[in-house]
């Protein structure tokens, strides 16, 4: 166990943070190359976009479930923050959605 002396505890913090010791149910990280990009990622739900859009009244794309879901909750407000909008119409991002297809392809997985 871990005692929390003076010392000991920073001794043994140190060796933790840099990579000195071990842990044995590490967890393994997947490659980078095989993670979602998160340019490809919705900022509100956090999963890949399927039917990704844009408000006309901000340049930031979302998934449109995601989008009106929050909406419900808080009416055409803006999800970072700011002034609310002035109105719910959206366009579709097909640009976002060829880059989803074209990563999908390159990882079948």
């Amino acid at each position: 166990l871990i005692s929390r002396e003076r010392g000991r505890y920073s001794s043994l913090h140190g060796a933790l943070a840099g990579g000195m010791i071990a842990l044995p149910h590490e967890p393994v990280a997947a490659p980078l190359d095989d993670a979602e990009p998160d340019e490809l990622t919705c900022p509100i739900c956090y999963t890949m976009f399927r039917d990704p859009v844009i408000p006309t009244d901000e340049p930031r794309v979302y998934e449109r479930d995601a989008l009106l879901a929050f909406w419900r909750r808080r009416p055409l407000a803006s999800f970072f923050g700011g002034e609310s909008l002035a109105s719910a119409r959206m366009e579709p991002a097909l640009h976002v959605r060829e880059q989803v297809a074209a990563w999908l392809a390159a990882h079948p997985e």
